[in-house]
């Protein structure tokens, strides 16, 4: 029920702005974080190192959106918190679903299914809330979905960043779990 309610708040700031709406959606699954697991607060900074690292490395790809506007030192915001937004959903919502004896099949499982969510994120993004990046015209995105208008080695990073992150994850809560179990 929680979640149904964060869903509908981000759905009515989009009405307002795309921007705050990131903004908030992201403060809030951080408040959430904090007050209901605050054993996973951890995973904020690799999630975070993601989408930092991503825009500045590909800076230039990233510099502008046709619904997103804010910027720090000349960055675009929304990669930044998308990108840590999106991996903590799935961390503290959908990751918690799946136990598994060893850490690597989670890793496996979490990250086929990370890979099905980040296509159905970006057909949304792309085709129902109308975000278009401004470098991505000139790319002419997958056939049918037409989706991921970026370069090749872009949208293997995009990939990528989740499937490492999901790897990060199953494999520090393996080990948590294995000193929470020794005390």
């Amino acid at each position: 029920m929680t979640w149904l309610v964060g869903l509908g708040t981000f759905l009515l700031l989009l009405k307002i702005s795309y921007d705050v709406a990131v903004i908030t959606a992201t403060l809030l699954i951080l408040g959430f974080t904090l007050v209901f697991d605050r054993n996973k607060l951890w995973a904020w900074i690799p999630a975070l190192s993601v989408g930092i690292i991503f825009v500045l490395v590909i800076r230039d790809m990233y510099s502008s959106y046709n619904v997103f506007t804010l910027k720090i030192r000349g960055l675009m915001l929304f990669p930044m918190l998308a990108w840590a937004l999106m991996l903590m959903f799935w961390y503290l919502v959908v990751e918690p679903y799946f136990h598994h004896d060893k850490w690597w099949r989670k890793w496996l499982t979490n990250a086929a299914l990370f890979c099905a969510g980040l296509i159905v994120f970006e057909i949304i993004g792309y085709h129902v809330l109308g975000v278009r990046l401004g470098a991505g015209s000139t790319y002419p995105g997958w056939p049918v979905l037409d989706i991921f208008h970026a370069p090749w080695w872009m949208q293997v990073a995009y990939f990528f960043n989740g499937i490492a992150f999901i790897g990060v994850v199953a494999f520090v809560d393996n080990i948590l779990r294995r000193r929470t179990r020794k005390s």
